[in-house]
């Protein structure tokens, strides 16, 4: 894509996610007036902070004046000229009351800023300094330093992927073997994962992943694909970026004569141009065609991610534009798999506020992808969309609940008989999203507070297994759940205790027990309910360390 374009397409997406970002604090601020009016004199001085650090944090200087100019009101010219200054929080606070007093004593804003003053003995310094101080104090401003804040997420996530079969692990893993097995049956699972690496190149920031276990010089794993051959008939490849290690995907589906689906979640950064791109595809092609006459009919179904996330437009320190994973690489993607019925494509994207109407295919991510089908003389069209079951919760506009656009089947129109799937999903606050501003993402809060009051999730917590090439075997919904080590005892023996581990038996149906038993062993149950983003999201948290996972076991096996 052209300088100009993405130019244009930087300014317009950074100019939707500052109006929602100020309107998501707006009201933010005028729900907190109610139980604190102390607040009120505040409340303008605190959401034009607010926008000037939102600015500083998210815009590069190049393009400040433009994404700043969206306002096109004159009584906001003087808060546009002071935004694109870059000052600092206490010179913007003073420059802003400054202005609001050199306008006319009958003016609104200074008649606002004299009330302020009138709270603080009229002393200046000391009226910045309160407003200050309250803004320090709130959860408003951005994370001041987010690659030290990431920093410590990896240390996090680092220690706990340490706690894989440490001590506590293996005591509980112990007592699951232990207890009955209620189905003493070979076991079979309706899918199985399986991961060949974890490393990514990118780092997307939603990405749920920053620190990632090191996953080389593996042994052949071909073994291991003839023992999920027994086990599943569908079979989901996931991890990091595995381009790099198509190979064993291309090796599965010749490994596995029972499976009859074959899902590989890909990023979309292979095809950077057409040879690439058919290269990869061709190479599934190959791998379903030497399959044994023997084997059942199999599929393969591309997984890409397709998103503001995935092709975020980045500014480097010059201010010069790129693409974090180009829109024209899905382009490519798209025309290609539409020409090869063996495999179909199913697009994942991020739920955002464009998910509650129709703008959904026309603006954003959505309109950069058509731009770049045209370019190569095709076109895409909607053939059918789905809503949620549930309502969500606007990011931006709190008292707003409506279903969003979830999923919906499209095809080129030079291809209308290969239609392509799109899911969109929710965002939890794992990993880099723990820094995400609320208003770029929908997540689950709303069912969330419907289960505490009593109501089923409408999806479970998947405990299908998920195997890890290294040896790990942990779950779909929970990679801190190491159920065994398939190089140091039989996957077979280690797939038995899903049969018998009863902390697996109460995630799966999201059982209340669990909030229970996590509140009798720490004291900061409400707290995490309280910043949990979903029901999901909630039971991850509450078993991510071995040792409470231990302590559940023990509670519920009595």
């Amino acid at each position: 894509m052209s300088e100009p374009t993405l130019e244009s397409d930087y300014i317009r997406n950074k100019q939707r996610a500052f109006k929602e970002a100020v309107a998501r604090v707006n009201r933010l601020l005028q729900q907190r007036v109610v139980p604190q009016p102390v607040l009120e004199p505040m409340l303008e001085p605190l959401a034009h902070l607010f926008a000037n650090a939102w600015l500083r944090s998210e815009v590069h200087p190049r393009y400040l004046s433009a994404v700043a100019a969206l306002s096109r009101n004159p009584e906001h010219a003087f808060l546009v000229a002071l935004l694109t200054q870059q000052l600092d929080d206490r010179a913007f606070m003073e420059a802003h009351l400054r202005s609001a007093l050199a306008t006319p004593a009958e003016h609104p804003r200074h008649l606002r800023v004299r009330q302020l003053l009138a709270h603080h003995d009229h002393d200046f310094a000391q009226t910045v300094a309160a407003v200050l101080a309250q803004w320090q104090q709130s959860d408003l401003p951005p994370c001041a330093d987010f690659q030290q804040a990431v920093r410590q997420v990896g240390a996090i996530e680092k220690s706990r992927y340490a706690e894989r079969l440490d001590e506590d692990e293996r005591a509980r893993l112990a007592l699951v073997d232990r207890l009955p097995d209620r189905f003493p049956t070979p076991p079979s699972f309706a899918k199985v994962g399986l991961i060949p690496r974890m490393a990514c190149a990118q780092s997307c920031r939603h990405c749920m992943f920053v620190w990632r276990p090191v996953m080389r010089d593996l042994p052949d794993p071909t073994p291991l694909y003839k023992q999920v051959n027994g086990l599943t008939t569908q079979v989901l490849f996931t991890g990091g970026d595995l381009t790099p290690v198509m190979p064993q995907f291309y090796q599965a589906i010749r490994s596995m004569p029972r499976v009859k689906l074959f899902a590989l979640l890909l990023n979309g950064s292979f095809a950077h141009d057409e040879q690439a791109t058919q290269t990869l595809l061709q190479g599934m092609l190959c791998a379903l065609q030497s399959r044994s006459k023997k084997a059942a009919v199999a599929q393969v179904v591309l997984q890409i991610s397709f998103d503001e996330f995935h092709q975020e437009i980045l500014a480097d320190r010059q201010g010069h534009l790129s693409e974090r994973i180009p829109v024209a690489h899905i382009a490519r993607i798209v025309r290609a798999v539409s020409r090869m019925p063996e495999i179909k494509l199913s697009l994942l994207h991020k739920q955002n506020s464009l998910n509650f109407s129709d703008a959904l295919f026309t603006d954003g991510v959505f309109e950069r992808l058509q731009r770049a089908l045209a370019d190569m003389g095709e076109s895409l069209q909607l053939l059918q969309v789905t809503q949620s079951s549930t309502t969500k919760r606007h990011p931006a506009r709190s008292d707003h609940h409506a279903p969003v656009i979830r999923e919906a089947l499209m095809a080129l129109a030079s291809a209308p008989q290969s239609p392509i799937h799109w899911m969109s999903g929710t965002t939890d606050r794992y990993g880099r999203a723990a820094y995400l501003e609320p208003s770029l993402f929908i997540n689950d809060q709303a069912q969330l507070e419907r289960y505490l009051q009593g109501e089923a999730p409408t999806e479970g917590f998947d405990i299908d297994p998920m195997l890890w090439l290294d040896g790990h075997v942990s779950l779909f919904s929970a990679s801190h759940i190491t159920m065994g080590d398939f190089f140091q005892e039989p996957l077979a023996h280690i797939l038995t205790r899903w049969r018998r581990d009863p902390l697996l038996a109460a995630l799966a149906r999201f059982d209340p027990r669990l909030l229970q038993l996590y509140r009798t062993l720490n004291k900061d149950g409400d707290d995490l309910i309280a910043s949990a983003s979903s029901v999901h999201h909630l039971f991850h948290r509450i078993t991510e360390t071995a040792h409470i996972r231990l302590e559940m076991t023990r509670l519920l096996a009595k």
